[in-house]
C-alpha cells in the first residue's frame, strides 16, 4: 500500500503553503510470523476526488516500475554514444579526454563504515530505517559539498529501498556517487550493505587481501538531488565503464524527473 504525506504551514497572508511531499510504499508483515505478507484491504473511491486520488496513484507506481531496472532507451543509448564520441575526438584518436569542467563517475565515490549497536534498533530488534537514511543523507551532503567545493541544500529524496534487514552487530558500509549534474544540481546515489558475517571467517582463513568486499550484502538504496548554493555551475559528471553509464542514465532519470516536479524545468 503507498501512504502519502503532505506538510502545510500558514504564510504571512495566513494561507496554506505546502512544504513538502512524501510517498511511501508499505508491505504488511504477518504479527506471528515477520517473513510472511499478509494481504491488505483494498481502497474504493466514494467521491470523485478520492477516484482521481487513487487512479494518481497507480499511475506513480507505474512510472516508478518503469524507472527502476529500466533497460536504456533509444535516445539514450544515442546520448551515451554522443558523449563517447565528442570524448575521443578531442585528441585525434581513441583515448578519452577529460575537459577541466568534468570528472569522471568512479573519481566522485565516498564511503563510510560503521558497526551497528542496540541503541539504534527498532521494536523488531532489527536496525532503524531512520538510522540509514540519517547516515546516508549526511555522506551524500558531505560527498556533494566536496563536489562542489562549497555549500550545498537537499532539494529531493527518490527512491529510497529497504532491500533487507540490518541486523545488530552488522558491519554496515555506505558508498556514495555523483551519478549526474546539470547546471548547479547534483544527483547523489548512495548504496548500503552489510558484510556477511556468515563469509567472514571462510574469507579470513584464506587470507583474502579485501577481507569483507567479496561477502557484502546490498541492503539499502538511497537517492538524493542536491542543489550548490554557491557554484552555479558544477563539475559535469561523465561515466568512464558500461557499468558507470548504466548508473549515470539512472541518475540522469532522476534529476530529470525532480527537475520537472520541483524546478519546473
Amino acid at each position: 500500500m503507498q501512504v502519502s504525506i503532505r506538510l502545510f504551514q500558514n504564510d504571512e497572508n495566513e494561507n496554506l503553503t505546502q512544504l513538502l511531499k512524501a510517498e511511501f510504499i508499505m508491505v504488511s508483515r504477518d504479527p506471528l510470523d515477520g517473513n510472511r505478507k499478509i494481504r491488505v484491504h483494498g481502497l474504493k473511491a466514494q467521491t470523485p476526488d478520492e477516484a482521481e486520488t487513487i487512479n494518481r496513484t497507480k499511475e506513480q507506481l507505474s512510472k516508478m516500475h518503469s524507472v527502476q531496472g529500466k533497460h536504456p532507451t533509444n535516445e539514450e543509448l544515442r546520448f551515451i554514444d554522443k558523449m563517447y564520441r565528442e570524448l575521443m575526438g578531442r585528441s585525434g584518436n581513441d583515448d578519452i579526454v577529460l575537459a577541466p569542467s568534468e570528472m569522471w563517475l568512479h573519481r566522485t565515490k565516498l564511503s563510510i563504515t560503521d558497526i551497528c549497536f542496540p541503541e539504534h534498533q527498532n521494536m523488531y530488534g532489527k536496525i532503524f530505517g531512520g538510522f540509514l537514511m540519517r547516515k546516508a543523507l549526511e555522506l551524500a551532503f558531505t560527498n556533494a559539498k566536496l563536489y562542489c567545493k562549497g555549500r550545498v541544500s537537499v532539494r529531493s529524496m527518490d527512491q529510497i529501498e529497504f532491500r533487507k534487514a540490518v541486523e545488530i552487530g552488522n558491519i554496515l558500509h555506505f558508498d556514495s556517487f555523483v551519478t549526474s549534474t546539470n547546471g548547479k544540481y547534483i544527483q547523489m546515489k548512495v548504496v548500503a550493505s552489510v558484510s556477511d558475517q556468515n563469509r567472514l571467517p571462510e574469507l579470513a582463513k584464506i587470507n583474502n587481501a579485501t577481507l569483507g568486499q567479496e561477502a557484502r550484502v546490498n541492503t539499502n538504496v538511497f537517492n538524493f538531488t542536491m542543489e550548490s548554493v554557491e557554484n552555479p555551475s558544477v563539475l559535469t559528471v561523465v561515466p568512464k565503464h558500461y557499468v558507470h553509464a548504466n548508473t549515470y542514465l539512472e541518475g540522469r532519470r532522476l534529476l530529470n524527473n525532480t527537475l520537472k516536479r520541483i524546478v519546473n524545468y
